[in-house]
């Protein structure tokens, strides 16, 4: 066509675009929201014939319109950012998230009020939610405090993405509570309208990504006495205190921390000041163990997943963290969870016991040079 209608004097130019160029279907990942884009990236047979058309001078321009997302906006976590460019968009969370929320590029305010205790602080809650007039809430967390947010903001609530009961954009799928996590919130975004092609099957969302933390970490030192610091392990040996079963032993935590530091790697203990017991206890049989319990919030313990040469922990939220951060992670499961639905992804490694007890330090252990070797 382009063509032919130069060839009748047309004032007619064709363009493509790089990415057009380089990349083929068939060599993205399902799901792979970083090569989002409009029109898709089509086959390979397609990306031949626009090579043909340039070289015979029928493309006149490799060009871009130049509107950048950069890969981290493209992945589950910034999707609603790229559905709402031009929006002003705050996250509801608390406390321990706060650095880490304020430092990543999705959140253009970022509020830590999200779990009032008592009559006050919930009607505080209220009026600051109503005065602010959202347009609409995307509530991925779906739980029963969600829901009475939700409830509280009747008669006129907002546009609400989730389950609360009335919600003007409900995630109806009847086995969301079957999906994992990342699947699940994928449904739930297509169910809101703003990803038609959400990546919803089994293992099929991208794991997330928390490359961005790298800028929070302070440049290197130089070596001192010209002794190159040696790589390190974070231990996640905690967890909810009133869910003992999904912690593994803390003896075993110390006899891995002797076979690891015997092989040349330190050891690094993160977890709340009130699990600092559990950092001491693993000393005792690894003495040059670094206690960090209680000096690490959520923005650091991610900085040290994205610089560990591996991660062992249970399945807790700060190894899930130093997980998506990018440490190669060994994680514990006992019969208390389930890891299909909430397993973190990428270069992990999923132990299961149910009772933890009864695993044995040597099966971790051999997970954990599985992935220092890989």
């Amino acid at each position: 066509i382009g063509e032919a209608a130069k060839a009748q004097g047309s004032a007619l130019t064709v363009e493509t675009s790089p990415h057009y160029l380089n990349f083929a279907a068939e060599e993205i990942g399902y799901g792979d929201t970083r090569f989002k884009c409009a029109p898709p990236i089509r086959g390979a047979d397609n990306r031949e014939e626009l090579w043909a058309a340039l070289l015979r001078g029928d493309i006149d321009l490799v060009s871009s319109d130049h509107s950048p997302a950069p890969p981290e906006l493209k992945l589950l976590q910034g999707l609603i950012r790229l559905a709402h460019p031009k929006a002003h968009i705050t996250l509801l969370t608390t406390p321990p998230f706060e650095a880490l929320a304020k430092a990543s590029p999705y959140f253009n305010a970022v509020f830590t009020d999200g779990r009032p205790v008592g009559f006050a602080a919930w009607m505080a809650l209220r009026r600051r939610l109503r005065a602010a007039n959202y347009s609409r809430v995307y509530d991925l967390q779906t739980s029963s405090r969600s829901n009475r947010i939700f409830q509280m903001l009747r008669p006129r609530p907002p546009a609400w993405s989730g389950i609360a009961l009335g919600c003007s954009l409900p995630h109806r799928n009847r086995l969301r509570n079957g999906m994992h996590t990342l699947e699940r919130q994928a449904d739930q975004l297509m169910y809101a309208g703003i990803w038609p092609d959400a990546p919803t099957a089994p293992g099929t969302a991208p794991a997330p990504d928390l490359s961005w933390v790298l800028s929070l970490a302070p440049g290197e030192r130089p070596p001192e006495m010209g002794v190159k610091p040696k790589p390190y392990v974070m231990f996640v040996p905690g967890g909810s205190a009133h869910r003992p079963e999904k912690r593994w032993p803390v003896e075993k935590y110390g006899e891995l921390a002797r076979i690891l530091y015997a092989q040349g790697l330190d050891i690094v203990v993160i977890g709340g000041v009130q699990e600092a017991s559990l950092a001491q206890a693993i000393q005792r049989e690894a003495p040059s163990t670094r206690d960090l319990t209680g000096r690490t919030d959520f923005a650091r313990i991610a900085v040290l997943g994205a610089k560990a040469a591996l991660a062992v922990g249970n399945d807790t939220g700060p190894l899930h963290l130093a997980a998506a951060a990018g440490a190669p992670t060994v994680v514990l499961f006992s019969g208390a969870s389930d890891p299909a639905l909430s397993a973190p992804r990428g270069n992990i490694a999923v132990l299961q016991a149910e009772n933890l007890s009864d695993l044995p330090v040597a099966r971790v252990a051999q997970a954990a040079s599985s992935l220092l070797g890989s």
